[in-house]
């Protein structure tokens, strides 16, 4: 049998991530902290650069000690600690306390800078996954089951027995939390784990090799259809910063089963499942939809049928009662889904009238705030003021975002629109030092 070392080496390499900045996720349980070991063990070799990035939910009555007992491990293996502690309460659902969870992990790798993101998931998780996704109706895509890397998450230990792990641990002379909750056969995963995948292994002793073999197929099956997204011309697949889009009259020229298909690896590659109540609607927006209509989908997932494309979008962030003033000539700060940036330098002869960076004079006063119906500005080189949703009809700024546009404003007057239009206030001088401003949906 492969040793576990080996077989974490492996995946880590087979992922092809070089010398990097890594978050490993420890619960505390065996998983994570043999998977914590394994990644100190290996950084030198491989050039990882360890955070430590505990979750205390706040459900278990000894959560805080079990933190304590995290940051102690970390510090033996003189890795960063990370921790940040919730009071979700003992109702709360395991589906609140993983979004909670991998919400502040991905802010934790933006922090940290970190190229991937590890967790414990193991071969045991993956067959459990697969039984819990085909009892409650899912198609291919999820019964492909848990990925062994999307994005920047990686789970090393996918193919790795929950066995190998017990013995490598004690190989090791470590020992892991062990949660009461997993004896408690209400959730739907213990009593997989602990009454029916025993007794079908009484009668089909491999069944966890065939399940990850029947996950492997539709892993190709998903697969083959996300490729089909983008080798489709017609189709001209974007992939933007706050979600994904086609355009939508190709679609109405497939069959049915073909766009249904279509449809879900697109929610696919929003890390959205799409069930079928929810294609259904989004079959009915292409065929009988009308420019600006949004249907909401799933854990703040939206689709929009905008200018003949169909996108799918995360839920922007509620900028509504935002105004601050931009803090000075060189910051950085984040405004909702937006990312910002001012630094000093020359000014350049020409300021473009529309685009996602713009150039002031370092004297003048800024506030940011979201658009307002019925905001006006005099564009660059243009006659009178104009409507800045008119500006965003032009440039193709779907309805569904424009309460959620970032607007520049000075002494009460909007001075840039982001994408969009620039006036004519504040120019400076051409070579003059100037603030730049830089505005990018992260």
């Amino acid at each position: 049998m492969t040793r576990v070392e080996d077989r974490f080496e492996r995946a880590i390499a087979a992922a092809g991530l070089g010398p990097v900045a890594a978050v490993v996720a420890v619960s505390g349980g065996p998983d994570s902290i043999a998977l914590l070991d394994l990644a100190v063990r290996a950084a030198p070799s491989l050039g990882l650069r360890l955070t430590v990035a505990h979750f205390d939910h706040g459900i278990q009555p000894d959560s805080a000690e079990v933190a304590g007992w995290v940051a102690a491990g970390a510090a033996r293996y003189g890795v960063r600690y990370l921790t940040r502690r919730v009071e979700l309460g003992a109702a709360a659902t395991e589906t609140a306390a993983r979004r909670a969870r991998l919400a502040w992990l991905e802010a934790v790798a933006d922090e940290t800078g970190a190229g991937f993101i590890m967790t414990g998931h193991h071969r045991d998780d993956q067959v459990e996954t697969l039984i819990m996704r085909f009892l409650r109706g899912s198609g291919p895509a999820g019964l492909a089951g848990i990925q062994r890397r999307r994005g920047r998450w990686i789970r090393p230990l996918l193919d790795v027995p929950r066995a190998a792990i017990a013995e490598y641990l004690v190989s090791r002379g470590l020992t892991g939390w062990q949660d009461p909750s997993n004896g408690d056969q209400r959730h739907l995963r213990n009593w997989v784990r602990h009454q029916l995948l025993p007794r079908i292994e009484l009668r089909l002793p491999r069944v966890r090799e065939n399940l990850g073999a029947a996950a492997g197929v539709f892993g190709e099956q998903r697969d083959a259809w996300n490729d089909l997204l983008s080798e489709l011309p017609g189709l001209q697949l974007r992939v933007e910063p706050d979600g994904v889009s086609v355009a939508a009259d190709p679609l109405k020229g497939y069959s049915s089963a073909v766009v249904r298909s279509l449809l879900k690896a697109l929610g696919f590659r929003l890390q959205c499942g799409l069930g079928k109540s929810q294609v259904d609607r989004l079959q009915r927006l292409v065929v009988k939809g009308h420019t600006g209509q949004v249907e909401d989908l799933f854990g703040g997932a939206r689709a929009e049928l905008a200018f003949g494309r169909l996108k799918l979008f995360r839920a922007p962030a509620d900028l509504r009662g935002y105004r601050v003033p931009l803090a000075g000539p060189v910051a950085t700060a984040r405004i909702g889904d937006w990312q910002l940036t001012s630094t000093v330098g020359v000014a350049p002869p020409v300021i473009p009238r529309v685009g996602f960076e713009t150039w002031v004079r370092q004297d003048a006063g800024l506030f940011v705030r979201p658009w307002h119906p019925g905001d006006r500005i005099r564009p660059i080189r243009g006659r009178g003021t104009r409507l800045v949703v008119r500006c965003m009809q032009d440039n193709k700024v779907p309805r569904s975002r424009r309460p959620m546009w970032p607007v520049f404003e000075h002494q009460g007057v909007v001075v840039w629109v982001p994408g969009v239009c620039r006036s004519d206030a504040l120019l400076p001088e051409p070579a003059a030092s100037a603030m730049r401003i830089d505005v990018r949906p992260r």
